[in-house]
């Protein structure tokens, strides 16, 4: 009966497993070498091994890859835009399987139904609206656009008519002192 035993070796030094694989990964049906880069889309990985007695295991898993934010579609408005009647716009998703969670306009929550917005500006102003989505993969997006409703400040157009106006002056002036001169 041994009631001590003492080994100065490491287990893992001792014990290797000799067993050669042969070791495939399927990417959709397709071979697949685990380093290259694959789009976002819908996929069945197969791993395949078989040892040099012919036995062999397999192993599979579906996922889906979506590494892109979702994408907005505005109507009736674009960034910067001056209008002087009334916007019909209208907020959604590239994608029907992504959720749009907000949209404000000017901080005011406005209603989404069926992850669509759509809604009418009637009063002039300075608009900012803004809009949040996010997609089963967890990937959110942000956007903002800023219009305006009503005139533009045309004081510049106001400013070179003025200047026309003293140029015209200013030349009728010189004619009309030449004139005066002439008669001299």
């Amino acid at each position: 009966i041994l009631t001590e035993f003492n080994w100065d070796e490491d287990l893992d030094d001792l014990v290797s497993d000799l067993t050669v694989c042969d070791v495939h990964m399927y990417l959709n049906g397709r071979e697949y070498d685990g380093v290259s880069e694959i789009e976002d889309g819908a996929y069945t990985l197969l791993i395949t091994a078989e040892d040099e007695m012919g036995n062999v295991v397999e192993a599979s898993v579906e996922f889906v890859l979506d590494t892109k934010i979702p994408v907005f579609i505005v109507t009736g408005v674009e960034e910067d835009e001056v209008k002087n009647e009334d916007y019909e716009i209208t907020v959604s998703l590239q994608l029907e399987e992504d959720s749009l969670d907000s949209v404000l306009l000017n901080g005011q929550v406005m209603t989404i139904t069926d992850d669509v917005c759509s809604f009418t500006v009637t009063e002039k102003g300075d608009y900012k609206l803004q809009m949040y989505a996010t997609d089963a993969a967890g990937n959110s997006a942000y956007y903002e656009l800023e219009f305006k409703y009503g005139e533009e400040s045309n004081w510049w157009i106001w400013l070179l008519i003025i200047l026309a106006i003293l140029l015209v002056m200013t030349l009728i002036f010189i004619i009309v002192k030449k004139k005066k001169e002439e008669e001299k």
